[in-house]
């Protein structure tokens, strides 16, 4: 994939980082018995790691710029809201609902996950947006 566009590199790893969060979530919840709310907690953070390490090295990379300080605390902060809004989502769901099926809890991963994304789009396109020349 090195001859990859940018844009097709950014949809590898959101797919990736998707199957990531979902198969830890899930793994942890149904083969390991832990809730359901901090394994989606998990299966969050592991991704966004794997996410972040790979937009730095190989999506945005340029060679004259490193990593940044400004963008990483961008990234914490952002993701860390973005989180709360996916476990309070998954929580909330999971009182409500119940979580007994699997089908269920993939239900209420899947309305986290949107919650989280929709959260943190919100956050990156209004609030932490840089120009080229803070990039």
């Amino acid at each position: 994939m090195g001859g990859a566009s940018q844009g097709g590199r950014y949809l590898a790893v959101v797919i990736l980082g998707f199957v990531v969060d979902l198969a830890v979530t899930l793994t942890l919840n149904r083969m390991l018995g832990l809730p359901l709310t901090p394994s989606a907690g998990v299966g969050f953070g592991l991704a966004l790691g794997l996410n972040y390490l790979l937009f730095e090295f190989w999506v945005f990379r340029r060679a004259e710029r490193g990593l940044s300080a400004g963008r990483l605390g961008a990234t914490v902060v952002s993701s860390l809201i973005a989180l709360s809004g996916r476990l309070i989502v998954v929580e909330g769901l999971s009182r409500l609902i119940g979580t007994e099926s699997t089908l269920r809890a993939i239900g209420i991963v899947l309305a986290g996950a949107l919650a989280s994304m929709t959260i943190n789009y919100l956050l990156v396109s209004r609030v932490f947006r840089r120009t080229d020349a803070q990039a």
